[in-house]
């Protein structure tokens, strides 16, 4: 019973995870998208 509980609290911390990972991904890849639009602009 315990540790189903535990599997059941987990699955979602593990789902918020990956969506953070991917949300960061997107972050990194849009600034580095951000920083070569400025180079080739000068």
């Amino acid at each position: 019973m315990a540790s189903n509980s535990s599997y059941t609290i987990h699955k979602p911390t593990a789902k918020r995870m990956a969506i953070s990972k991917k949300q960061e991904t997107e972050r990194s890849l849009l600034l580095g998208w951000r920083v070569a639009s400025g180079m080739q602009r000068t």
